[in-house]
């Protein structure tokens, strides 16, 4: 079983529980028994987790120089500045392919 498979498996086992414990607290016999303290923490630390997620997911350009690559990435990804940097693939092949923007 790859990766894939074994995420995809926890999460439908996550999916289960979850689904057969709000059915059984439907019917006021809940597996995993909560109070309103407990919703509470788990509301916040969900909030704390997304939020150093999205902290460190961002980039942060703290130094100047980090500023001035930033816009310059900007720059070439708008086209607006030509650049000959070396090339990335060392081998050719016969395979031919089309890196320009929505080249489908």
């Amino acid at each position: 079983m790859n990766n894939e498979q074994k995420l995809a498996l926890a999460r439908l086992i996550v999916l289960l529980i979850t689904l057969v414990n709000s059915v059984l607290a439907h019917y006021g016999k809940p597996i995993i028994k909560t109070d309103e303290a407990f919703v509470y923490q788990v509301i916040s630390d969900a909030i704390l987790i997304g939020s150093i997620a999205w902290a460190y997911w961002k980039n942060n350009n703290i130094t100047k120089n980090a500023a001035k690559a930033q816009e310059f990435k900007k720059q070439l990804d708008k086209g607006e500045v030509e650049f000959e940097g070396p090339e990335v693939v060392t081998e050719k092949s016969e395979v031919e392919v089309d890196n320009t923007k929505g080249g489908q």
